[in-house]
């Protein structure tokens, strides 16, 4: 399952197997020079869609299903910026599009759903630096992944391992929502 963090700044690709682990990820950074949102949006969703399908190539020793799941964009109530939210529902929608026309299985998974997965990983409740309420924040989903892993997403910078961490679980809540459907809660 790949996980889909979206953003038109930074964006991210994690491919997980069976029992969540980690095989290949990949961040994709946008052109911020580029004034004409638009294009930003159709360049990023053609750089996700190519990286995706590179990864699958990459990798020909291992059977690699067609299957991807994205963050649902949810409006920013905090930050107001509706501007910020319709150019991400717009890089939702090609995204999905270019990625369904290729054959893929694309499951909508909500950001609260991944914060869960993510917060699952903690024995006990997590420290209050990370979270914002009762949801991980981006330090909580790095800490998460550490405590899988044992170890920080593999990137130099704290953007960098902050979506990483995000597109791993994403693809963690993908492979539940999957699961759900196919084979109802158990």
């Amino acid at each position: 399952m790949f996980g889909i963090d979206l953003g038109l700044t930074i964006s991210s690709i994690t491919l997980i197997g069976i029992k969540s682990k980690l095989i290949d990820s990949f961040i994709i950074f946008g052109d911020t020079k580029e004034k004409d949102y638009w294009i930003r949006i159709t360049d990023m969703a053609q750089y996700l869609t190519e990286s995706i399908i590179n990864m699958m190539k990459a990798k020909p020793e291992i059977i690699i299903d067609p299957l991807v799941a994205i963050e649902i964009p949810v409006f920013p109530w905090r930050t107001r910026n509706p501007q910020a939210y319709a150019n991400t529902q717009a890089l939702y929608a090609v995204l999905r599009y270019k990625l369904e026309a290729r054959g893929f299985t694309v499951y909508d998974v909500h950001p609260i759903s991944v914060k869960s997965i993510a917060r699952k990983k903690f024995k006990a409740k997590p420290k209050a630096k990370y979270r914002s309420g009762k949801n991980l924040n981006k330090l909580g989903m790095i800490r998460a992944f550490f405590k899988l892993h044992g170890k920080e997403p593999n990137y130099h910078t704290k953007a960098g391992r902050e979506t990483l961490a995000d597109s791993f679980f994403i693809a963690q809540a993908g492979i539940e929502k999957r699961r759900v459907i196919l084979h109802g809660r158990r």
